[in-house]
C-alpha cells in the first residue's frame, strides 16, 4: 500500500516539472539499474526516442520505470531490460519523463543514447540475450565506462 502510495507521489511530481531522484525497488531493469540504484528522473514532453528509459503513469496512478522499446503513432510499448515479455502498450501522454543519471553517471549522452538504442533493439529477444548482453558488457568496458 505504502509503495503504490509512494509511486503514485512520484509520478505526480514528475508531471508537475519536478526532476526527481528515486531508488529503484526492483531488479526489472538489471544489470543497468540494480535494487537501490539512484535514478534522476527528469520530465520530458513528446517526441521521446526508441531506447529511453521512461518513468510511466499506470492506470492505477503509480509510476514504472521501464525502456522504451517501440513507438507507433501515440502509443508505446516499454520493458524491463531483466524481463522477457513486453509491458502493456500505452499512450505516448503516459510518459512523464525519462532517466537522465544511474548511480551518479549521465545515461543522457550521445554514446549512452546509441548504447540504450542497441538494448532496445534487442530487448523483444530477451530470451536470446545471454550472448548479446556480454558483449554489451564487453562495449561498455571497452569504452572505459566500468562502472556498470
Amino acid at each position: 500500500m505504502l509503495r503504490e502510495a509512494v509511486r503514485t507521489l512520484i509520478a505526480d511530481a514528475v508531471s508537475a516539472g519536478a526532476s526527481l531522484e528515486i531508488i529503484a525497488a526492483s531488479g526489472s531493469m538489471r544489470p543497468l539499474i540494480k535494487v537501490g540504484s539512484r535514478v534522476i528522473v527528469q520530465p520530458k514532453k513528446p517526441p521521446f526516442r526508441i531506447g529511453e528509459i521512461a518513468l510511466q503513469r499506470l492506470p492505477s496512478g503509480a509510476a514504472l520505470l521501464h525502456r522504451i522499446i517501440a513507438i507507433d503513432g501515440d502509443m508505446v510499448v516499454t520493458m524491463g531490460d531483466a524481463l522477457e515479455t513486453p509491458d502493456t502498450p500505452c499512450r505516448v501522454d503516459d510518459l512523464l519523463g525519462i532517466a537522465i543519471s544511474i548511480d551518479g553517471h549521465r545515461v543522457d549522452t550521445p554514446t549512452w543514447r546509441q548504447v540504450n538504442r542497441w538494448i532496445a533493439a534487442l530487448s523483444p529477444h530477451a530470451r536470446t540475450l545471454r550472448m548479446p548482453l556480454r558483449l554489451a558488457g564487453r562495449l561498455r568496458r571497452a569504452l572505459g565506462l566500468t562502472w556498470l
